[in-house]
This record gives structure tokens, sequence and C-alpha cells, in this order.
């Protein structure tokens, strides 16, 4: 459900000392804020690329009473396209995919939604990619309001700040190399859903599969959701019952 998403989401933001604006991650440590967002929708309103009514809210919409830390970066809402693109067959190193990516940005779309089982890790990677040029890309670009608004507005995601992205991920299928590292140290309350595929959404598994995402997107995820929480929820002491859900990606 998205309100035990959001939870898991603001508990992971705030209650976790680890919390995810302080994950150690080499490349971009900045997340999607409040303002960046906005600033990004709103320049494409004026351009006329997009229009208010296919803008969104997501998070809390109570103002903090004090400045906002960095680890409590998201207690206000972020503002995300009505539509997002999905990367469920986002591969890297494909020059198709990742101007898809570029084409999706520069018409209004700056919601990103991957998981680590998508590919194997590889979608999260494509968008890494994807992130990583960005950044390399706007280190002369304080904001996004010159860009959108210059005559080249076609070419807005060359201006375009991580702040602006909002990237969603998703926790629960265990596969490809996270699966050979769980073997070797299984998580507890894990199902095992085949051979090459487990399933946990356990919080101390919740961590690590969070802190993996981030290294494979180069930045920590926004956005956690759990994936597919009804194995966990129809399974009765670690296998899952004969009437359990058939697997779905969605």
């Amino acid at each position: 459900p998205l309100s035990l998403s959001l939870s898991l989401y603001l508990s992971l933001h705030h209650t976790d000392p680890r919390g995810l604006a302080r994950l150690k991650i080499k490349e971009i440590r900045k997340m999607a804020t409040k303002a960046a967002t906005e600033a990004f929708l709103t320049s494409l309103c004026r351009a006329k690329l997009v229009h208010p009514s296919n803008i969104r809210s997501l998070g809390p919409t109570n103002k903090p009473k004090a400045s906002p830390s960095p680890s409590a970066i998201c207690q206000e809402a972020l503002s995300v396209s009505s539509i997002g693109l999905g990367g469920y067959r986002l591969q890297e190193n494909n020059p198709i995919h990742h101007e898809a990516m570029l084409q999706a940005i520069e018409s209004g779309v700056n919601l990103l939604d991957t998981s680590p089982s998508y590919g194997m890790g590889a979608s999260e990677r494509a968008i890494g990619s994807l992130l990583k040029d960005l950044s390399m890309t706007t280190t002369a670009t304080a904001t996004l309001t010159n860009t959108v608004g210059a005559p080249n507005a076609g070419n807005t995601s060359h201006g375009v700040r991580r702040e602006a992205l909002v990237i969603a991920t998703k926790v629960g299928y265990i596969e490809g190399s996270d699966l050979e590292d769980a073997m070797k140290n299984p998580p507890p309350q894990h199902l095992k859903l085949s051979d090459d595929a487990w399933h946990c959404i356990h919080p101390d598994y919740i961590r690590y599969s969070v802190q993996k995402s981030a290294e494979r997107l180069g930045s920590p995820p926004d956005v956690v959701l759990l994936h597919s929480p009804e194995f966990y929820l129809t399974s009765k002491e670690g296998v899952l019952k004969p009437t359990g859900a058939k697997r779905s990606r969605e």
C-alpha cells in the first residue's frame, strides 16, 4: 500500500541514524528537494511544455517548524510530474535508452521508477549513468530557469540538477549478484521463490538493499517502495502458502 511505502520511506529518512541522506556514495550525494523539483516543473510550465494540472505533490504537506537538516530534507512535499518513466527494461550502456530518458525529462517528466530486480540491477545503473552525465553538464548551471526559459528550450535536460529529479526504487526481490551475496549471509525472514529468486522485506535487508541501490544509482533514492509485499504477507514461517499470489513485477 502507498501509505505503508511512504511510512517506510519517511522512517528511513528521519528515524534511521544511517538515513538515506547520509549514505556514503562516491558519486552524487544529493537528493530531490522541494525547491528544485518545484522550480523545474514551474519553469517548464512557463515554457508551455507542461500544464500545471499535470503536477502532483509527493510527501508531507505541512511545512517544517525550522529549516530542515540534510537528514530530514523531505519534510516538505516534492513536486512530481503526473506521468513517470518506468525503468523495467532500461539497460546500461544503451544509447537509445539513455536518449529516451533525456527526452522524457525534456518533456517534463521528473519521476523515474526503477528496481534492483529490473535487469539484475541494469536499470538502476542506467539511471545512475544518466544522473552522472547530468551532474557533469550542470556544473556551470546554477538553476534550471535560465536553461528552460531560453530560446533553445528543447535542450532542457542539459540544465537539470539531480535535486529536480525524483528517483523511486524498490526493495523485496533478491536476484542476480544480490542473491549470490544473500546466499552467503541469508537475511532474516526471507522467502525462497525459486532457485534464482528470493524475497525479503525485513528491516535489516531493506537497509542493505537501499545501500546497494544507492551504489548503483550513484545517489540515494528519494522514494523506496515495497516490491510485492504480498509474498511476505501471505507466507507462513518462511514458506509460501499454496494459495499465495503468483509472482508479479507490479
